[in-house]
């Protein structure tokens, strides 16, 4: 893990983190536009997911707005699998209804997920299209009935999506290195929730039950970068 990074200033088309012993990891950018698109934040979160020795590109900055959107009421989070399940809540009963208060605490970076490699001298094609999904997750939920996840997973961010269509070629490295790995990066907003089940008749609380959980974040996009390989 990076400690005491700072940013050296901006320069053209590159970005360079500095670490305090003095090591350092150049970042290029395909666009300049990207260096006003990237918080401080954000290119710490790829520099640490990158070897320090690595040479890394930003390709492309994919804005949450601009990717296509799974709206969560279209199943319900499986709180076992995180997976979405096309099997509708069915009503408990009439009598109770659910409150559900969410409380953030911080954004996170996933793992970041190899999309091709590509050795030194080559040029590769997709074959197939590769789509990066970043989807809500939660914990704690095993006990919650059907009718109170309905209502937790509608009020967590929608998923998002990305494709990498088929057809896309991605390059090999410079001289110098032997491989070029490309990966995709998305953002997570995190915190706690409290369900609440509630009498709709008295407005009694019958039940809570609190866990954690995480959802597309809207402040941060999906990151598509390369690291070359010695």
């Amino acid at each position: 893990m990076l400690d005491q990074v700072y940013l050296a200033p901006r320069v053209n088309q590159k970005i360079i983190v500095e670490k305090s012993d003095g090591e350092r990891l150049i970042i290029n950018l395909d666009r300049p536009d990207f260096k006003d698109r990237l918080s401080d934040n954000l290119i710490k979160d790829i520099a640490e997911q990158a070897d320090i020795s690595d040479n890394v590109t930003i390709h492309d900055i994919i804005e949450p707005s601009s990717c296509i959107t799974i709206p969560n009421n279209a199943g319900i989070l499986n709180s076992k699998n995180n997976r979405f399940s096309l099997n509708a809540a069915q009503p408990e009963s009439l009598l109770y209804r659910y409150e559900v208060t969410k409380k953030y605490t911080d954004r996170s970076p996933l793992a970041a997920q190899l999309i091709i490699s590509v050795a030194y001298g080559e040029t590769a094609t997709l074959k197939s299209s590769i789509t990066v999904t970043n989807s809500a997750t939660i914990s704690g939920a095993t006990k919650l009935p059907d009718e109170g996840l309905a209502e937790l997973n509608a009020s967590l961010n929608a998923s998002v999506t990305y494709t990498y269509e088929k057809g896309r070629t991605f390059l090999g490295p410079s001289k110098g290195y032997t491989s070029r790995q490309y990966y995709s990066t998305r953002f997570h907003d995190r915190g706690n929730y409290i369900v609440r089940k509630i009498n709709r008749i008295t407005g009694n609380v019958s039940e809570t039950y609190t866990g954690t959980y995480g959802e597309p974040s809207l402040q941060d996009p999906i990151v598509n970068w390369s690291r070359d390989i010695k």
